[in-house]
């Protein structure tokens, strides 16, 4: 299974879609999601996805290290994602 990290969005439109083909889908946004699908799996992060980012990137320092040499080593990381300085993020979602 797919994981992805939906941020920016309350509507649930695209977390929903995501979960609906598969995926191992969250949502992120300042305001809480308004999708009843999203509430009822209570996969939405009600924050700052910057300080969501900056908390997985402070407790997976190792997971960072590896995947910054070995991109995708999925045995450290489930999820890896870049944020607006492309810096490397593991998510282990």
């Amino acid at each position: 299974m797919m994981n992805v990290l939906v941020a920016c969005e309350y509507s649930g439109i695209v977390r929903d879609s995501f979960e609906d083909a598969g995926w191992n889908a969250w949502s992120c946004d300042l305001l809480p999601t308004e999708s009843e699908q999203t509430k009822a799996s209570e996969k939405h992060f009600h924050g700052d996805i910057l300080r969501i980012l900056a908390y997985y990137k402070e407790a997976n320092k190792d997971c960072l290290k590896e995947n910054k040499k070995y991109f995708g080593n999925k045995d450290n990381c489930q999820c890896a994602v870049y944020d607006r300085n492309f810096n490397l993020y593991c998510l282990p979602l």
